[in-house]
């Protein structure tokens, strides 16, 4: 017998029990049927809620559970429906195509896969980030908490995307073409999710975001960086495998501070780790092997007065289990104004001024910790600390071996601290 009809029929009984009892007795046969009454019917509830994919708790909806044949506006719609107490959408395995991006934009939501068989899949000129964490607004005015994305693949299939940023003006015009974009966002995670082929970035934190927690995530061949964070602080980064990024593994480029990173692997991308305006990290348990570049290059911002810098255009992707191939053009172009002279007049050539870069203030790196840093096999220098200003920063028992240019290099002796360094 189903549980509805077991409900039913307790209904009947406990109606005949009350018309013959007397009133004393009745009311006591009332006061506990309506307790009994209730658990069968929100028995009843969660039974027809598991045969359509939901969870019913006091009657609301709080756990969806989408198929592959849902799209991306079927996910958003299942987000968006959640009660107003937040809630969890699972997706089964399988391949989701993704035309807009998938938003997690208010308080409690949490986005769950079935593991490395659950890809989100940007379309063919979709143009668009695939996951967005927090607003999407260009300049948030809410924070939003408590946020989790886990247990999935997003493939931002940059072979068939035409531009880095997702609307070309108006709202939105900020935000890159990420696999997992995070924007003025607290007490959130990311668990066990892989990003990789998309058109920016693999992962990025921006706007404002505090006391994250990234663990077991995993990127590559992505245009720019594996992950890169910005204006964020109190996170942990942690059991990360970062590679063959046509960037950086770590591109931690302003105010990046009070944040700890361990256990992480940067292997093959163009530079381990780039950094700027970063202050007060610990970085424990980083390897850095086969940079095309640096394995560590930390510097103070800079503006340019000439000329914007062209970013190199790399290669075709690679399967997911392949390596990147490596883009050769990384040079700064620089371009200078130019003047018509009046006609007739005649100028003597001259050659077009060189570019200028003027430091930011207060953007130098200072009071990072590196323990336990292993850098090996890098086409340039294994750590350059490029700015007299990047001082007081400590490297502990690390081991550099085989960078092509030496292994610490400082714009002056005696920037960071060293302890236990084994420089081959």
């Amino acid at each position: 017998m189903s549980t509805l009809m077991r409900a039913k029929r307790l209904i009947g009984l406990v109606m005949i029990s009350l018309l013959c009892a007397s009133p004393a007795s009745a009311w006591l046969w009332g006061r506990a049927a309506r307790g009994v009454v209730s658990n069968v019917v929100n028995e009843a509830a969660s039974d027809v809620a598991s045969n359509v994919g939901c969870d019913v708790v006091s009657n609301v909806i709080s756990e969806v559970v989408l198929g592959p044949k849902a799209t991306s506006d079927d996910i958003q719609a299942a987000l968006n429906n959640l009660p107003e107490s937040g809630g969890t959408v699972i997706l089964k395995v399988g391949v989701y195509s993704v035309i807009q991006p998938i938003c997690l934009s208010r308080d409690n939501l949490t986005l769950r896969g079935a593991g490395a068989t659950t890809i989100l899949r940007l379309a063919d000129t979709a143009n668009c980030p695939v996951v967005i964490m927090g607003s999407t607004s260009n300049y948030p005015t809410e924070v939003v908490k408590n946020l989790r994305v886990c247990d999935l693949d997003i493939d931002g299939n940059r072979d068939n995307q035409q531009v880095e940023c997702w609307n070309i003006q108006g709202e939105g015009d900020e935000i890159r073409n990420n696999g997992l974009t995070i924007r003025s966002v607290c007490d959130a995670s990311v668990e066990r999710v892989r990003s990789y082929r998309c058109r920016s970035g693999g992962l990025v934190t921006e706007k404002g975001v505090r006391r994250l927690t990234v663990s077991d995530y995993a990127a590559w061949d992505n245009h720019f960086d594996g992950l890169a964070a910005y204006v964020t602080e109190d996170s942990l980064f942690t059991q990360m495998v970062l590679r063959d990024n046509h960037g950086a593994g770590l591109s931690l480029d302003h105010k990046f501070n009070h944040n700890t990173l361990s256990d992480v692997i940067l292997a093959d991308n163009g530079c381990g780790i780039f950094m700027r305006d970063s202050r007060e990290n610990l970085f424990q348990g980083v390897t850095i092997r086969n940079s095309r570049e640096h394995g560590v290059f930390m510097s103070q911002a800079a503006t340019n007065t000439v000329g914007p810098w062209t970013a190199p255009t790399p290669p075709k992707s690679t399967d997911a289990g392949g390596t990147a191939l490596v883009a050769t053009n990384t040079t700064p172009m620089l371009t200078a104004p130019t003047n018509a002279p009046a006609l007739g007049v005649v100028v003597p050539t001259t050659p077009p001024p060189e570019g200028r870069w003027i430091v930011i203030p207060d953007t130098e790196c200072t009071g990072n910790v590196f323990a336990g840093l292993l850098i090996t096999d890098s086409a340039a220098a294994g750590f350059l600390i490029n700015d007299d200003n990047c001082a007081n920063n400590v490297i502990q028992g690390a081991r550099f071996a085989r960078n092509k240019m030496g292994g610490l290099c400082q714009s002056k002796p005696g920037l960071a601290k060293t302890q236990g360094l084994l420089d081959q």
